[in-house]
């Protein structure tokens, strides 16, 4: 995207910013390794703020807050580019697999990735609720957050269906974190990657084998709500006791 706009607008300064500079390596000058929630600019710094495939890796209230904080340091515009949460780029990489040859890490984090993403609706009550909040005394921010979380907690869909892909490998599972909401109906795909390995989640009275390199289906409803750990239980080597995660159901 830098490079179309320095392309299309010869006069244009285009500044890449990534939280690690390693990132950043590739990028024409000027760069910047920043943490996006303390950013080191003055506010209206830049004409156009452009966030890209970024706002899909936090939480609705984290998001919120990024939108408000980038929202600072654009004079026109804040533009959004993110993934949308739809069926058809969720079954794409499982599905063409075979014909393009993607490999098992793209396989797992491509549909992990579209279903950590938004609809079209949520993104922008998102972006209407961070643009309220800048317009608060500072104050009130702290309690606006609050509230915000409170809502969200209270109006989500419960009794869903979520199917969440999982991979095991040596010693770790991805994602370590599961999140549901009580009462979802939760459908587990794990794929052990590298040998046998097993899935025991004592809370919900689950222990499943996970042969190597076979999907294994788990389902059960989250009918109460917590922090439930679970952990590999077929010994896979010198690592295994710590080969664990947690499940977290709210309410």
């Amino acid at each position: 995207m830098g490079k179309c706009l320095r392309r299309r607008f010869r006069n244009a300064t285009v500044v890449s910013l990534d939280t690690r500079s390693f990132h950043l390596r590739d990028a024409p000058g000027p760069r910047v390794a920043a943490d996006a929630f303390q950013l080191p600019f003055l506010p209206e710094a830049f004409d156009f703020v452009f966030c890209s495939s970024f706002l899909h890796h936090f939480s609705d209230l984290e998001v919120i807050q990024l939108i408000a904080e980038l929202r600072r340091f654009a004079r026109r515009a804040l533009i959004v580019l993110d993934l949308e949460r739809h069926p058809l780029p969720y079954h794409f990489l499982t599905t063409t697999q075979r014909l393009f040859g993607w490999s098992a890490l793209t396989v797992h984090d491509g549909p992990v990735s579209v279903a950590a993403g938004f609809r079209p609706e949520e993104l922008a009550q998102l972006a209407h609720i961070a643009i309220a909040m800048t317009q608060l005394c500072p104050g009130l921010v702290a309690m606006a957050l609050f509230a915000v979380t409170i809502y969200s907690a209270q109006n989500a869909p419960s009794g869903a269906h979520a199917q969440i892909t999982v991979t095991a490998r040596k010693y770790a599972f991805s994602p370590e974190v599961i999140k549901a909401r009580q009462g979802d109906h939760i459908k587990l795909v794990i794929t052990a990657l590298d040998r046998d390995h097993g899935f025991k989640l004592e809370a919900f009275h689950i222990n499943q084998k996970l042969p190597k390199g076979e999907a294994v289906t788990i389902e059960f409803t989250a009918d109460q709500a917590g922090t439930f750990p679970f952990e590999c239980s077929h010994f896979c080597g010198l690592g295994h006791q710590k080969m664990k995660g947690q499940l977290t159901v709210s309410q």
